[in-house]
């Protein structure tokens, strides 16, 4: 594993400015540097600033370039956004055509509290840098147009991304699309997600060492996923999704900074982009690959295979075959027969979920009460070592329980194994009774000796299932165990063919290619999940090294491999236990403290305000001792910890008084079984947050505005008031509200939340000392309003 994630790092950074056809990481990086200068939320004027710079870059390479301005609708919500759309035409006659040009695609604004060096800063400076190179390439290189996308408010749902599908006019143009992206700091950039009739696409990054695995694309088809490409998927256009996922702690935080994001990745993604896009510039055809999906994986970083999916299922079919005939040449040999091969295949998965269950039920034990509200950046900061701590602790248990069988489980084992699956989730609640029922058919299946013949043979049968369940389902997934189960059939063939009993170190020096192949590509694959999805999920990156240690079984099941999984087992407990008493927090990982300001007038209520279920020294003197619990949150339906609260006082009048909305009614018209109701909102300032909240009673069918359909808003309010309409980037002014509506009452009032970042200038707050950083949420560092905004009576005469 260890050799597995050095090989799979990215290339070193290539020293120099580059030449004008390659990528300079030296002058992405001061992109970076300009783009993350502070974090630029849709609508502020730091993201006025970034847009600007960004028109700028794109002319001086010579592209043609717009603004695209629009009011962008989504579920319920709605946007206003600023596309950058630059193009650089082609030299040949395709210029023009529908479906003929390639975009490059990456989003230009940032999370409201998040600089946004790396998302998406590393995307956006890297297509700066491949239009720059297109520019400068030999023009009868190009055979197509390049459009270049530069897109806004996709933090808040891909916006800018519909926008320009939906109503430019060069979207119906875009005939391959690719996207970058980023959910870390580090590490390499991941090709993770394909679009249909990709096939040549892949092909044209095998010399930028790719990192891109099939099974990977058939996680996304299945898991939600929100970034830009998604929009472009939904239209069925070929096209590659790139992001880098190490370092996750910078993901979102006020650290996505420039000084934390690796150069090297920032190359490694950009070598990609320069491969790809030239591929699908000079291509002869633009038309998706015809065809089944193909199969793919990298080998270490270092070699890429790209091959039709048949092959994987042939070397399957192979692979059973040699472990039948393996089975049936040592069948007077050995002493596993069916019965004793069943159940050692049920044994197997038995074990694998009693070490499943460990984890869970010990990581819900040492976490409950670990930094809560800041529990995922405080994992974060130390995600490695917690994932080896999870790691030893699983792979230990399983080894333990398989090394023990041929002796049969002893019944203090059995207590042990179920009081460590099971007992310690009674801190988060309750008995874990998955892990009870787990280590009850362990203790059953496993009380009387089994041969370790039939634990080999149970757990190749056991391996055999799971990758043709994998083919048949998800068969771009398959790669994940078929070659490696085709080296281990590989070997027991040869064992057998020999004929001769093998010496332990044989047996070892056999099970050395299956240790090899299953390492990487299992190990692999182990490091992904826990980079993507360890901090919230604890066990996920173990599950695939449980199958390795099956699936090497033949080079660790011997005499004290029960005392040896043990010590490893023992050693993850403690690992983890110490890991909850080392503070995670420092100045590289700052502790997420912050206040805002709230003006409540339901509550009447004007105060500094916290939601963090920390303290520290710099909270405690802004609250102050007079900090009180607020009777009712009216503000943030999703947040269901307490809300403090210290009075403004003086500092009311330094701030001055929130911006006021007004509401009033246009009409109401009956329309077939619904009433359509129209309101005129107009809001005093600009907000970047502006939520309606409809009355508890009222059936809205459907909503638009502006005249853009915006669908059935959904029910994410308050219990009183739970229906939300959610704007983005609102500007002051007037804009027309319609609401569909069901039989029932129509609404008097609307309760109106408005979120506005950054706090008020003239509050004067201490600054936060080293070490503390701003929440990761939208509430950090705002100032809030909260009213019940009454709906002013239809005018007589005609309608604005």
């Amino acid at each position: 594993m260890a050799v597995t994630g050095w090989l799979s790092s990215p290339p070193a950074v290539r020293a120099g400015d580059g030449a004008g056809n390659a990528f300079s990481v030296e002058r992405a990086m001061s992109h970076v540097r300009q783009i993350a200068r502070a974090p630029h939320p849709t609508g502020s004027a730091a993201n006025a600033q970034v847009r600007d710079y960004l028109v700028a870059q794109l002319r001086a390479s010579g592209l043609r370039v717009e603004v695209q301005r629009e009011l962008s609708p989504g579920q319920g919500s709605y946007a206003w956004v600023e596309n950058v759309v630059g193009v650089l035409p082609a030299t040949g006659a395709t210029d023009g055509k529908a479906r003929d040009a390639v975009l490059l695609m990456s989003h230009y604004d940032s999370i409201p509290w998040a600089p946004g060096a790396s998302d998406a800063g590393a995307g956006v400076a890297t297509v700066l840098e491949a239009a720059r190179v297109a520019a400068a390439s030999d023009r009868g290189v190009r055979k197509r147009d390049l459009i270049v996308l530069l897109s806004d408010g996709e933090e808040m749902g891909a916006f800018g991304a519909r926008a320009f599908f939906d109503r430019h006019p060069l979207a119906p143009r875009v005939a391959t699309v690719f996207n970058f992206e980023a959910r870390g700091s580090s590490g390499p950039a991941l090709m993770f997600q394909s679009g249909p009739g990709s096939a040549p696409l892949l092909w044209s990054l095998r010399g930028a060492a790719p990192v891109a695995n099939s099974y990977s694309d058939e996680i996304y088809k299945r898991m939600p996923n929100f970034t830009d490409f998604n929009v472009s998927l939904e239209r069925g256009l070929p096209g590659l999704n790139f992001a880098f996922i190490e370092g996750y702690s910078d993901y979102h935080s006020p650290t996505d900074t420039p000084d934390n994001l690796a150069p090297a990745t920032l190359q490694h993604m950009g070598d990609q982009a320069i491969g790809a896009m030239r591929a699908a510039l000079s291509a002869s055809s633009v038309a998706p690959a015809a065809g089944a999906e193909p199969a793919y994986m990298n080998f270490t970083g270092k070699a890429f295979f790209q091959y039709p999916r048949w092959l994987d299922q042939a070397a399957l079919a192979v692979a059973t075959l040699l472990l039948i005939f393996a089975a049936w040449r040592g069948r007077r040999s050995e002493t596993a027969g069916a019965l004793a091969t069943a159940r050692g295949a049920l044994a197997v998965l038995a074990a694998i979920a009693v070490a499943v269950s460990v984890v869970l039920s010990v990581s819900a034990f040492v976490r409950e009460d670990f930094w809560p509200g800041v529990m995922q950046r405080a994992v974060s900061a130390h995600q490695l070592e917690w994932f080896l701590a999870w790691t030893l602790l699983a792979s230990g248990v399983l080894v333990a329980i398989l090394g023990a069988a041929r002796g049969g489980l002893r019944w203090w084992w059995a207590l042990a194994l179920a009081a460590l699956a099971a007992l310690p989730m009674l801190r988060a609640g309750s008995v874990f009774i998955p892990g009870l029922v787990a280590a009850a058919l362990v203790a059953g299946l496993l009380y009387k000796p089994l041969a370790e013949t039939a634990l080999l043979r149970g757990g190749e049968a056991l391996l055999l299932v799971l990758a043709w369940a994998l083919t048949l389902a998800l068969p771009g997934a398959a790669n994940i165990l078929v070659w490696s189960l085709l080296a281990l059939a590989l070997v027991r063939a040869i064992a057998v063919v020999r004929g001769q009993a093998a010496s332990a170190w044989t047996s070892f020096a056999l099970a050395m290619p299956v240790v090899v192949v299953g390492g990487v590509i299992l190990g692999d694959l182990a490091m992904r999940l826990d980079q993507a999805l360890g901090v919230s999920v604890p066990v996920i990156g173990a599950v695939p090294l449980l199958l390795l240690c099956v699936l090497c079984m033949q080079a660790w099941l011997a005499n004290g491999a029960a005392r040896v999984g043990t010590a490893l087992a023992l050693s993850g407990l403690v690992a983890a236990v110490a890991l909850v008493f080392v503070n995670p927090f420092d100045t590289r990982h700052p502790l997420p403290s912050s206040v805002f300001v709230l003006n409540d007038r339901v509550q009447n209520v004007d105060c500094l305000a916290s939601i963090d279920a920390t303290d520290d020294a710099w909270k405690r003197s802004v609250l102050g001792d007079a900090a009180r619990a607020l009777p009712n949150n009216f503000y943030a339906p999703e947040v269901w910890r307490e809300t403090r609260c210290r009075p403004l006082g003086e500092r009311a009048a330094a701030i001055g008084t929130p911006a006021t909305t007004r509401i009033r009614v246009l009409g109401v018209e009956p329309q077939g079984d619904l009433r359509r109701m129209r309101l005129a909102v107009t809001a005093q300032a600009g907000h970047d947050v502006l939520d309606l909240y409809l009355p508890k009673g009222v059936d809205v069918r459907s909503a638009s505005v502006q005249n853009r359909s915006i669908n059935a808003p959904t029910a994410e309010g308050f219990e009183q008031w739970p229906v939300r309409i959610r704007g983005f980037a609102v500007p002051a002014g007037e804009l027309e509200l319609t609401l569909d509506l069901g039989p029932g009452p129509i609404p008097d009032a609307l309760l109106a939340v408005t979120i506005d970042h950054g706090l008020p200038a003239g509050l004067a707050l201490p600054a936060r000392p080293a070490g503390l950083m701003a929440q990761t949420h939208p509430y950090s560092d705002a100032r809030v309003g909260v009213a019940r905004v009454a709906l002013e009576a239809a005018q007589a005469g005609p309608s604005p």
